[in-house]
């Protein structure tokens, strides 16, 4: 303790704990960040509506099937 206090070094306990203290902190503000979908401060969700596609373009390309119809293979 003497060489401590003599060259104003610090305790390796206290080192230790502001250490751990330091990752609990940064441990709760990731899962806070991970938690929902909200990337800027006004809590507005970024991101597009996925909607359903599929039958836009199907006129256009006469081998295309309908969902549940089996090919003829005999043709």
């Amino acid at each position: 303790m003497y060489a401590l206090k003599h060259f104003q070094m610090a305790d390796q306990r206290h080192i230790e704990s502001n250490m751990h203290e330091r990752l609990c902190v940064a441990r709760m503000l990731e899962t806070l960040a991970l938690d929902r979908p909200v990337d800027d401060l006004l809590r507005q969700v970024e991101g597009q509506e996925i909607r359903d596609h599929r039958s836009r373009n199907d006129q256009q390309d006469p081998n295309l099937l309908q969902p549940g119809v089996r090919p003829n293979v005999t043709r």
